[in-house]
């Protein structure tokens, strides 16, 4: 596992400052997890949350991340307090099964399922013609643009490369992170949407890519990590969750 700095210069702020991007490099999901965590707090900057919200998030821009071997499991990372049945609840209650939308903001399963079950549509392309380039699933809209609430996650690209095209790729393109509390079910559920594409065609998967503008962690988190070594034992998923629900922050705010 490793990260390292892009070194290309992506823009100039009119101080000079520079904006670059960040390209991390883990072997696995949970390793994963552990490097984005590392590199936004040791390399962030603060920077207001969007909205009426009187919180900052420390933030790194232009993130280009790279699994090699996302589906090695566990895909849960416990640190995260995560683990391999919850990255499955979060998977089919938020990314595959439509009726959420209502009571979550961040849950994709009506737009990936309506009109018709893009997870089948994409297998079905890439069925035809192995070498497609159009096994794209859509969650973002042009009606989300000024929204309060517009989704994170925008597409999900599935691809198999030459020559043989026999493994299925997934890449993912994001407006807004929150690294620590939703990267690694997000994750997760990205393989698993991809394993269940890769199913259908008979094909194992490779890598997964995550391209996202903005990659952050809240104030309160970083609090939180700072002081989790001397409490009892970290805050499971469904306390993270159950404690973004009260709040109303629910991930809308990555």
């Amino acid at each position: 596992m490793k990260f390292r700095r892009m070194s290309r210069r992506l823009s100039t702020t009119k101080d000079g400052r520079r904006i670059s991007g960040y390209e991390v490099v883990a072997f696995d999901i949970p390793g994963a997890w552990g490097m984005l965590v590392s590199i936004v707090r040791s390399r962030g900057v603060f920077q207001k949350v969007p909205g009426n919200y009187d919180s900052e998030a420390k933030t790194i821009y232009n993130l280009c991340l790279t699994v090699e071997h996302p589906e090695t499991r566990p895909l849960g990372e416990p640190k995260a307090g995560v683990n391999d049945a919850d990255v499955m609840k979060y998977f089919t209650d938020y990314f595959y099964m439509p009726g959420l939308g209502s009571d979550l903001a961040h849950s994709y399963g009506d737009r990936l399922q309506t009109p018709f079950n893009q997870f089948d549509r994409a297998a079905e392309l890439l069925k035809v013609e192995p070498w497609s380039r159009r096994a794209v699933m859509l969650i973002a809209r042009v009606e989300d643009m000024g929204t309060e609430y517009p989704p994170c996650v925008r597409e999900v690209n599935f691809f198999r490369p030459p020559p043989d095209y026999g493994a299925l790729f997934t890449t993912v393109f994001m407006r807004s992170w929150d690294v620590y509390g939703a990267s690694n079910p997000d994750m997760g559920s990205f393989q698993l949407a991809g394993e269940y594409v890769a199913k259908e065609l008979g094909i194992p998967t490779g890598p997964l890519t995550v391209f996202a503008t903005n990659a952050h962690i809240y104030r309160k988190q970083l609090e939180y990590l700072e002081t989790a070594g001397k409490s009892d034992k970290p805050k499971t998923f469904g306390q993270m969750l159950a404690a973004r629900r009260m709040s109303r922050r629910l991930f809308y705010e990555r």
